[in-house]
């Protein structure tokens, strides 16, 4: 689903749409126009042919239909995951509160043994770490310095949190308004999405329930298949992935 997701993503940001209509309904009666004006196929080959239209049918139509709803990256942006995360427009909270709550405080060595094998950022050794939020996360801070801008609310320049993976069952949720820019990223080689902006961070409780945490900044989001990384900092997108990918 996820890159189903960006696939048409990608592809409605280059789709021009006619005013008013039905897309996807235009969509449909030009594959039927064009089914109706072919000749009559051999009886051994209908079942193939019918497969094969029906299989190209689900495909415009879904991009289509996608793609034609109010913004098109905002609507595929209600899809957008990638392991433990899931990205969705709707309406930020106005209260919310920006303070850092990332569990509770845990060693920075003991941090990193758990992240032994993990992707962390090119940012020096960090300042503090946390653990529980989400449930069995880890989370990094590094101090606020000149090339780290701090944190609304904090005086932490850069959060990294690490979870397992967990595509069926997501631990945090983004709610991104919409002035909120979601887009396609890759890091060393692995997907991901870069939230631009602020935006609503919800946390799966264990047994299930969504809380509304706090209002976050810049995000950076991605998964290798184990782990989900989520780096929030006051960077740029390209500053961002600059501290964990090559990648542009």
């Amino acid at each position: 689903m996820a890159d189903l997701a960006r696939t048409l993503a990608e592809l409605g940001d280059h789709i021009d749409l006619p005013e008013g209509g039905d897309p996807a309904a235009a969509a449909l009666a030009r594959i039927r126009a064009e089914r109706d004006r072919r000749p009559p196929v051999p009886e051994n080959d209908t079942n193939e042919r019918r497969t094969w239209v029906l299989v190209a049918a689900a495909v415009v139509v879904a991009a289509v239909a996608v793609a034609a709803l109010p913004g098109p990256r905002g609507a595929v942006a209600r899809l957008l995951g990638v392991g433990g995360v899931t990205i969705t427009r709707g309406e930020v909270a106005g209260d919310l509160p920006a303070e850092l709550e990332l569990g509770d405080p845990l060693a920075v060595d003991d941090a990193l043994a758990r992240l032994a094998g993990a992707t962390l950022p090119d940012a020096g050794p960090p300042a503090q770490a946390f653990t529980g939020r989400p449930p069995r996360a880890v989370s990094l801070v590094w101090a606020a310095t000149d090339d780290l801008p701090a944190l609304a609310g904090s005086d932490a320049g850069l959060v990294l949190t690490v979870f397992p993976s967990s595509p069926e069952s997501p631990l945090v949720g983004k709610v991104a308004g919409p002035g909120t820019g979601v887009s396609a990223v890759s890091v060393g080689g692995h997907p991901g999405y870069w939230v631009d902006g602020p935006h609503e961070v919800v946390f799966e409780t264990p047994d299930g329930a969504a809380t509304s945490a706090r209002l976050a900044g810049n995000t950076l989001v991605w998964s290798d298949g184990l782990r989900t990384y989520r780096l929030e900092s006051a960077l740029d997108r390209s500053g961002a992935l600059g501290l964990v990918s090559d990648d542009r």
